[in-house]
């Protein structure tokens, strides 16, 4: 017990109340078989067999009772120890269980229902074969379902700490929300493909602090720089030009909000230090109005800041679409966004981040986090080195042997037809044995077969 020192999900321990019923629906069962041989006996027999109401009503008291102590007990009994309460109450249960079959048994023969008739009419039944209520069939199924039921309750060794030589790069997603991100010249939609790139980043980048902020014209900060990137995915699926109060596109108002998720007190560090890992995802197809945007990259420069930069568009552009689905036009003209590549690509330079454009899917995450991890090597040992705290899971020493019992109970009908098999198989007349095939009693004139 020393060795598991959690247990992630102890409450799984009450699942010990349904296999408690399994096992009293098992001895219900078996009670049942002496009832049917008794059922058949009243009917082919003559004389009087005592009445089944009182058998059955203590016995269905005898159970109803049981049901309810191992039910009160695994609820109220102290679970501060696991492992040692979950044995502790399986034995008890199994007491119970053993218990009431004795006293149902004790019953039948109280009662008389058991006689040297019902006795051979059982042995009919049930083909010679012997049935027990502690057969191994039903004791390795319910140990079957005591280690599966351990292995869900997610045991776990004890606390260790291990040391990465990874420090975690400091990031801030800017995605473009503006309606030219509804074209199609990338399929289904810019969109669309500009959200899947983004959680695919965030898959592939755990254990590095990212943020996130919407933009149009106007900037929404969603998140702050976090290592729950499982939220941040839930923010970027539910993503839709429609919850944002502009629509339009200022690329240099966004990157000034992306500066203020960066500590400033840390641009010394990493200033003295030259460490790329603060980085700025920019995820837009590059339509820019407003701003002097080589006042904010010069900030960036200033800062060690680097903004890589997820394009999405082509050259030839694509009509834009308004919230009821018609063309939007200017001066009676369509409006088409085309990718503006020249100004992306400036952004990237002169920030000393990289430029990539969306292609096929996870290509561009794939070229920044590699771009991320080559940072991360060029990073001095004594600054990378990491204290991580983690726990062994224990749960295949639980469920490995679930799955031994598992076979053990589907196979145990095949190996018991395959030792009475064995058993029954008649001896070789050369082999000196006798035959285990009992001889046929000859028939004298007269008698009737």
């Amino acid at each position: 017990m020393n060795l598991i020192q959690e247990w992630s999900h102890p409450a799984f321990i009450y699942l010990l109340i349904p296999v408690m019923a399994g096992m009293l629906l098992y001895v219900r069962r078996q009670v049942w078989k002496y009832l049917r041989t008794y059922e058949i006996e009243s009917t082919l027999s003559k004389e009087a067999l005592p009445p089944l109401r009182p058998f059955i009503i203590h016995s269905i008291c005898a159970e109803i009772a049981a049901f309810v102590i191992s039910t009160v007990v695994t609820i109220l009994i102290i679970k501060t120890i696991p492992l040692l309460t979950f044995a502790l109450m399986m034995v008890f249960d199994m007491i119970l269980v053993l218990g009431v079959y004795f006293y149902e048994e004790y019953l039948i023969r109280r009662y008389g229902y058991v006689s040297q008739q019902i006795v051979n009419n059982l042995t009919l039944l049930r083909g010679n074969s012997g049935i027990r209520f502690h057969s191994a069939r039903p004791l390795i199924f319910v140990l079957m379902l005591c280690m599966l039921i351990l292995a869900m309750m997610g045991p776990e060794g004890p606390e260790r700490n291990t040391h990465l030589r990874r420090i975690p790069v400091h990031s801030t997603i800017l995605f473009d929300l503006s309606r030219s991100m509804n074209a199609t010249d990338i399929k289904p939609s810019r969109l669309s493909a500009a959200k899947d790139e983004a959680i695919s980043l965030l898959r592939k980048s755990s254990g590095d602090e990212i943020g996130l902020i919407f933009f149009t014209d106007t900037t929404v900060v969603q998140s702050p720089q976090t290592y729950d990137v499982e939220s941040l995915g839930t923010f970027l699926a539910q993503a839709d030009p429609a919850i944002m109060p502009g629509h339009g596109t200022d690329l240099n108002k966004a990157l000034r909000a992306a500066l203020h998720t960066f500590d400033a007190n840390d641009d010394m560090f990493y200033l003295e230090s030259g460490l790329d890992l603060r980085r700025v995802v920019l995820i837009t197809d590059g339509e820019t109005h407003t701003g002097d945007l080589d006042a904010t990259l010069a900030v960036y420069q200033s800062r060690r800041i680097h903004i890589d930069v997820i394009a999405f568009g082509t050259q030839q552009g694509s009509r834009i679409k308004d919230d009821q689905g018609n063309d939007l036009t200017y001066e009676s003209q369509p409006v088409v966004s085309k990718l503006q590549k020249e100004t992306l690509t400036h952004i990237a330079e002169q920030t000393g981040g990289i430029y990539t454009e969306f292609t096929v899917p996870e290509h561009a995450a794939d070229s920044l986090i590699a771009k991320w991890d080559g940072a991360r090597i060029d990073v001095n040992p004594g600054h990378a080195m990491m204290t991580s705290s983690y726990r062994i899971p224990l749960y295949p020493y639980f469920l490995h042997p679930a799955y031994l019992l598992l076979c053990m109970f589907l196979c145990h009908p095949l190996m018991i037809a395959l030792i009475k098999k064995r058993r029954q198989r008649p001896s070789s007349p050369n082999s000196g044995e006798p035959s285990e095939t009992p001889a046929k009693p000859s028939v004298t004139q007269g008698e009737t077969i």
